[in-house]
């Protein structure tokens, strides 16, 4: 499917007469729920057939200036059909997002359809991640993305249909980071999602919240996706909700805190299960990872060396299949 939409989007491209005109180039993002398929046009030439929900174009050359993006059902017969249209101003030799997001049917008030366009970036630098944030989740309320311990911010009070800003964000890519999710006040995780910048070296990316907080039968579910060039790849959860957080009392305990190079980490079962550790920094990067190991129900220790890792704070965090509980460590030397 893929290999042929993008063989249609070539050829629809080469038809507008490009070498006549400067350039400028487009990312496109499918993240509108309830239409799994949909056309697009650029005025009345038909650039996507049957564009498939949650997927997306790389960055591909369309005339600069004055251009209107239509929506139309799938196999539509011409741009007359469409049911959105946006106009845009793209300037030459710039790149852009344009996400398609919302509901196409009966939306309530503020969850309608649109399109959201935001200065894209076609390039990256290696050893660094850019990052564009953009807000899919249409029944969801204002949020942050903070980095492992809450007190880092990566992106303040953003609402739906909105993007992280005009710029990307660069994050290194030394190490994987985990992105919370939380309230806009930071007081409430609402779900945590590993982001793998060590295997994006060097990569753009565009990550966005997609599918309903509160999903009806048979919908997609909320999640965070990252849109790299052709590839769209759901990060994977950490934390699945702040109800099932609650459900785990761990008892958790670490000491001595602060440490200078081990730590002894207490913590109660309620019953037996897989049990993993992980250590991030202020900055949300993994710093290390002990995979999961099976521990009895009732009260359990691990210890933990910290010998690696320079003077400062970290999160220490013990991952359960019920959620993740969290306790800040101090490391002296």
């Amino acid at each position: 499917m893929k290999k042929i939409l993008f063989s249609a989007l070539a050829i629809a491209l080469g038809n507008l007469g490009l070498q006549a005109q400067g350039l400028a180039k487009v990312q496109l993002i499918h993240n509108a729920p309830d239409a799994q398929t949909v056309d697009v046009y650029l005025d009345n030439t038909l650039l996507l057939d049957n564009f498939e929900y949650r997927t997306a174009t790389g960055y591909v050359n369309v005339p600069s200036g004055v251009n209107t993006f239509f929506i139309a059902p799938a196999n539509s017969t011409s741009s007359a059909d469409a049911i959105y249209n946006l106009q845009v101003t793209l300037l030459d030799a710039n790149d852009y997002v344009v996400v398609a997001s919302g509901l196409v049917t009966n939306p309530p008030m503020g969850q309608d359809f649109r399109l959201s366009t935001n200065l894209g970036l076609s390039a990256g630098t290696s050893g660094e991640v850019k990052v564009l944030v953009y807000h899919g989740s249409h029944d969801a309320p204002r949020v942050d993305v903070r980095g492992a311990d809450t007190s880092t911010v990566i992106v303040d009070n953003i609402s739906f249909a909105s993007f992280s800003g005009s710029s990307f964000i660069t994050l290194p890519s030394t190490a994987d980071a985990v992105l919370r999710v939380t309230t806009d006040d930071g007081a409430t995780v609402v779900a945590s999602y590993t982001a793998p910048l060590t295997t994006l070296d060097g990569k753009t990316a565009v990550v966005f919240a997609s599918g309903y907080l509160t999903p009806p039968t048979g919908a997609p579910a909320f999640g965070l996706y990252a849109a790299v060039d052709t590839n769209v790849v759901a990060l994977p959860l950490v934390v699945v909700s702040v109800s099932q957080l609650a459900q785990e009392a761990l008892a958790l305990r670490a000491y001595p805190n602060p440490t200078t190079q081990n730590v002894q980490l207490d913590f109660s079962l309620d019953k037996d299960q897989q049990v993993a550790f992980q250590i991030f920094d202020l900055q949300g990067r993994m710093l290390q990872n002990i995979a999961p190991a099976t521990f009895n129900a009732g009260a359990n220790t691990q210890n933990i060396d910290l010998s690696n890792l320079s003077t400062g704070v970290y999160s220490l965090n013990i991952v359960t299949p019920s959620g993740v509980q969290a306790v800040q460590l101090q490391v002296t030397k």
